[in-house]
């Protein structure tokens, strides 16, 4: 007796075909999952699910691209800190060499009764003078 094939029913919305280009788009400007759904037409869990797959083209493509993203960046905030940018060689230097602003001050044998009076006449001079 011959069966019958059932055709079967796909089940859920179809899937959404990422293209790399659009990808690496996303990826060079770090666009949020909420922006990538929005783009994409989908919902932020098909995006984050994408994401979270180490291997798939969707990840690899957007996480490329953003690294070399990070790459242009620090080439080209480098180039300026060594032109003499006072404040991008602090922040470099705080990233890339551990360097902080800390103040360290430590208790060199001074008296404080006698800093206390060096302080007080300093104040009362400075108001006599105004």
């Amino acid at each position: 007796m011959p069966t019958k094939k059932k055709n079967k029913k796909k089940v859920g919305r179809p899937a959404i075909k990422f293209d790399t280009t659009s990808l690496r788009l996303m990826g060079r400007f770090k666009a949020t999952y909420e922006t990538m759904a929005d783009y994409y037409g989908c919902s932020i869990k098909t995006i984050e699910r994408n994401m979270n797959k180490e291997s798939s083209r969707f990840s690899r493509a957007y996480k490329k691209e953003f690294a070399r993203t990070k790459m242009k960046l620090s080439e080209t905030q480098l180039k300026y800190a060594l032109k003499g940018n006072a404040t991008l060689l602090i922040w470099l230097g705080k990233q890339y060499l551990g360097q902080t602003d800390e103040i360290k001050m430590s208790h060199q044998g001074i008296n404080l009764k006698d800093f206390a009076n060096e302080m007080e006449k300093t104040t009362t001079t400075m108001k006599t003078t105004k």
